[in-house]
């Protein structure tokens, strides 16, 4: 299956960075390793968010592993638009 063959909701990773969510559209966009990334993101999100919600999560080993796999992506991913900020040119609109 071809990245773009995909129809994975992208909104659990939009919520998980609202400041920088046109970044991500872009990246998204752009770069397919990115778009993966956000994909796992937000599949990990969504699981992770399933096991919590059943009756024995504490007993669940998905809720430990969703968790770290959720929290690596999110490190990866606060890297990747860090990288893309500093890429921006000065005077470039949404430039800090």
């Amino acid at each position: 299956m071809d990245a773009n063959d995909r129809d994975v909701d992208l909104e659990p990773t939009f919520k998980r960075f609202p400041q920088d969510r046109a970044m991500l559209a872009l990246l998204i966009r752009t770069n397919a390793v990115v778009r993966i990334m956000c994909e796992e993101h937000a599949m990990a999100t969504t699981a992770l968010d399933h096991f919590e919600q059943a009756p024995d999560a504490e007993r669940r080993p998905e809720v430990a592993e969703y968790r770290a796999l959720k929290a690596e992506l999110e490190v990866e991913l606060e890297t990747v638009i860090q990288d893309a900020r500093q890429l921006r040119l000065p005077g470039e609109p949404g430039r800090k």
